[in-house]
């Protein structure tokens, strides 16, 4: 089937684009909300490349047999209001007719993981799989600004982006890492890993964001949560959703397809 384009209204009224693709079939089908890196606001363009290449996650969920519904969200703050967005996008896949609404998990990469993380806080998907999710907000602050002030040009893009939310957290917490830890410690997931119910699968490479994953894995088996780790040689950032060609990824797949299978199609 051709992926459809669907308008998601959040809570306050704010509206995001996502993209539904479905198997062929009758249904109904568990469902996967695949939720993008980087900064929301995708073009329609965008997602439906993410649902229709081969090289991305989306296309090898579809034929694995999963409804999935690749949801945007708005520029990343403190206030999560793109975790409202993901809740959101999660409520309206489970309400699809040919969508089994007890099957369906949340799966982001990057900043996409970090909502499927704080969503799982909140709701009780079936299943979460989140890849290099920067959850601890000391250790982030500090790795960005150190590419910040090492940045030889202009600031633009992402790296402008990356400013303008980092200095909006120090202003929200009321300073820094080192002059205000306790609001970091407070605010970071680890310090929240109680709140998820749902089975979780954490992936990454041997990246700048292997400690995020790392600080979130140990809190969640100290809350004795059903936590799976899974690290991989050579893989850059994103490795696993952003369409690389690479031995990690596949070997992502066999791990992430087994778990989703677990928890989905039983």
């Amino acid at each position: 089937m051709e992926p459809e384009i669907l308008e998601i209204t959040s809570p306050d009224g704010y509206k995001n684009n996502a993209v539904l693709k479905l198997p062929d079939g009758d249904g109904p089908f568990p469902g996967v909300v695949a939720i993008h890196g980087g900064m929301g606001s995708q073009t329609e363009e965008v997602l439906m490349d993410f649902a229709r290449s081969e090289k991305y996650l989306p296309k090898r969920l579809v034929r694995q047999g999963y409804a999935v519904l690749i949801s945007d969200y708005r520029h990343p703050s403190l206030t999560h209001l793109e975790v409202d967005d993901t809740i959101a996008a999660y409520h309206t896949l489970c309400a699809h007719p040919k969508v089994r609404a007890d099957r369906v998990a949340l799966c982001g990469t990057s900043h996409g993981g970090v909502c499927a993380i704080f969503a799982g806080m909140r709701i009780r998907p079936a299943c979460i799989v989140a890849e290099e999710a920067a959850t601890d907000l000391a250790y982030h602050y500090r790795l960005l600004h150190e590419s910040i002030r090492a940045y030889p040009g202009e600031l633009d893009g992402y790296i402008k982006l990356d400013k303008e939310l980092w200095d909006e957290l120090a202003g929200r917490l009321g300073g820094t890492p080192d002059e205000v830890p306790e609001a970091y410690e407070k605010a970071s997931g680890h310090a929240q890993a109680r709140k998820i119910q749902s089975p979780i699968l954490i992936v990454s490479g041997n990246s700048e964001y292997l400690p995020h994953c790392l600080t979130m894995v140990a809190a969640l088996l100290k809350a004795k949560k059903d936590c799976t780790f899974a690290m991989y040689e050579n893989a850059p950032h994103g490795f696993w959703c952003a369409g690389l060609d690479l031995p990690a990824r596949l070997q992502a797949d066999e791990i992430t397809f087994p778990f989703l299978e677990k928890h989905l199609k039983r």
